[in-house]
């Protein structure tokens, strides 16, 4: 069905306009990533950042991991997940392709925004985007403040 809705979509593109398609953003379904290797071989194809977060959450366990460490010893946790998975999301759909370095910066960023602590990340990201913001923050030496331990989270950890 996805694959013929894309098929569709794209004969109506190529008889009814004069669009060259350069990229394509798609979920990971086979089908699709095998008609575009067939029909459109030029194109770049993309995958979808949600589906990338949703599988991501998934497999690694993401909201697993804080919901543990949120039973533990850090009940601040608790309240920071879905802006933690969201700050995953952000990290990639708000850098340019190719910027690997600040995909990075921004993701190790959470550690110190966690704390209160809004610049000086690093080379690539020195400091947060956002204007001033009312959350409870985390305490120094509580579990998640142990060095390493969003990175950690991180999705190839």
């Amino acid at each position: 069905m996805e694959k013929e809705g894309l098929a569709r979509a794209i004969d109506f593109i190529r008889r009814n306009c004069t669009l060259q398609i350069g990229k394509i953003v798609t979920d990971r379904h086979i089908q699709i990533a095998k008609w575009i290797r067939e029909n459109l071989p030029e194109t770049c194809r993309l995958y979808d950042i949600w589906h990338i977060a949703k599988v991501i959450g998934l497999l690694f366990g993401l909201r697993k991991k804080l919901s543990a460490l949120a039973k533990q010893e850090c009940e601040v946790v608790g309240d920071w997940t879905n802006s933690i998975v969201n700050h995953l999301y952000w990290c990639s759909t708000t850098t340019r392709e190719g910027a690997g370095d600040l995909v990075e910066g921004k993701w190790l960023s959470l550690d110190n925004h966690l704390h209160n602590v809004h610049s000086g990340h690093s080379e690539a990201f020195p400091q947060c985007a956002h204007g001033p913001l009312r959350r409870q923050w985390l305490k120094p030496n509580t579990k998640l403040a142990q060095p390493n331990t969003v990175a950690d989270l991180a999705p190839d950890s």
